[in-house]
């Protein structure tokens, strides 16, 4: 296809975003409904929660899919390419494929809908036309007011849960879980990821009111961990119903333990409710061979640098106490940049006892905070920290390292996706 009609196509698509993040079904619900409902001709697993829902999608997705279910996956943001976003059976949506939908969506438009509505709309009708049997659908923000919350899942997940994008979803975790809790369908299960005490009984109140059975993770999966390396955990698992044996976790990040969790209990779920036996040998093969960049990814073995999408408080945290069981106790050496609309402080809190240094970068994004602004909360936290350039920073990491040291690139996606197009 023509690189100018495509580049056309998406600035198109894109600036849809300046009509900015609109709460609400109605509009989704209207466009899906002049497309013919694709949604409804197939099967949804719908993922909500803060951190860990990507990653427990394309577990999911990558475990059916090598049973040979011919699946759909459609996951925000994207890293490298908006074709990302959308795939079907494991490979993306082609570049004419995504160009034609898109200009068949636009005829039938008519109330100018958000770049995220018109983006999930199109994921349904080409998982629709491609004839998917089961689509792992991620929310994009929260749950009771995204887009997304327009299907009839057969199964709903939640995974762990922290304060993040307050303005829309409130400044408690209660206030948050109810949001992401509302994604819950009337006597449609939900799985429970490990969370916060209070996170988890909000989520089990809405529950009770919806008359949907709750399966928590924590009372189905029993996990210990075994050989821990920088891109991998060796785990031997087992839940109530079944003994996995060791399944090697293609994630060196910790918090990914948890969401193994969640996708096992899922799996389950969804086989137990087709009686179909459990093909245990190809589910573990299928999470092995699991592939989501950006998520404590190793990019360079022999400098161990580590790639990390973290971009809150509580992804922090986990971030931190995986690298502490891998680091020297020279510290990591952390690469940050991170977006202006986030909790940059209480990042970097986090931060401070690990690192040796904080090397700070602006993102190639309007969306970005300061190197100065992140610069001066380094100040007042008392942790060294240097302003550099995306261009110059991992040579300037790599002279401050010594053998020992582990170089960490984190505080956004949109840092992540612009190390990886480098």
């Amino acid at each position: 296809m023509e690189n100018n009609k495509l580049n056309t196509t998406l600035e198109n698509l894109y600036k849809r975003q300046s009509f900015g993040i609109k709460l609400g079904l109605g509009v989704e619900q209207r466009l899906l409904e002049r497309i013919g409902n694709p949604q409804n001709s197939f099967a949804i697993i719908h993922i909500a929660g803060t951190n860990g829902k990507g990653s427990t999608a394309a577990m999911i997705e990558s475990a059916l899919r090598n049973v040979e279910i011919k699946t759909g996956l459609y996951t925000s943001p994207h890293l490298i390419k908006f074709n990302e976003r959308i795939r079907c059976s494991g490979i993306q949506i082609s570049d004419e494929e995504l160009c034609s939908l898109i200009e068949d969506l636009e005829k039938e438009d008519e109330e100018t809908a958000t770049f995220f509505e018109f983006t999930t709309a199109l994921a349904f009708k080409f998982f629709e036309q491609k004839g998917v049997q089961i689509a792992i659908v991620e929310t994009g923000l929260g749950g009771r007011l995204d887009a997304t919350n327009v299907v009839s899942p057969i199964l709903s997940i939640i995974t762990n849960i922290s304060l993040d994008h307050s303005e829309y979803l409130g400044n408690t975790i209660s206030e948050v879980a109810f949001e992401k809790a509302g994604i819950i369908k009337h006597k449609t299960p939900v799985v429970l990821a490990k969370m916060p005490y209070e996170a988890a009984n909000k989520i089990k109140e809405i529950a009770k009111e919806k008359d949907a059975a709750v399966i928590s993770t924590e009372e189905n999966v029993s996990i210990s961990i075994g050989k821990h390396t920088i891109s991998t955990i060796k785990l031997s698992v087992e839940t109530e119903n079944t003994t996995y044996g060791q399944i090697l976790l293609p994630f060196g990040a910790d918090c990914q333990i948890d969401n193994l969790a969640s996708v096992l209990t899922a799996i389950e779920y969804v086989f137990n409710s087709l009686d179909i036996e459990l093909p245990v040998k190809k589910i573990k093969e299928g999470i092995e061979k699991t592939q989501w960049p950006g998520r404590f990814q190793l990019i360079d073995d022999k400098a161990k640098i580590i790639l990390d999408g973290a971009h809150n408080e509580d992804a922090a945290k986990q971030l931190v106490k995986t690298l502490n069981g891998l680091r020297s106790e020279k510290g990591i050496i952390y690469i940050v940049g991170m977006c202006k609309d986030k909790d940059n402080y209480n990042f970097l809190k986090q931060l401070k006892d690990s690192a040796k240094t904080i090397l700070l970068v602006e993102l190639n994004n309007p969306r970005s905070a300061t190197k100065e602004s992140l610069e001066n909360i380094c100040i007042s936290l008392n942790i060294k920290s240097d302003k550099t350039t995306l261009e110059e920073v991992i040579d300037k990491a790599k002279k401050i390292a010594d053998d020992c040291n582990i170089i960490c690139i984190t505080g956004s996606l949109f840092l992540a996706q612009e190390f990886l197009e480098r």
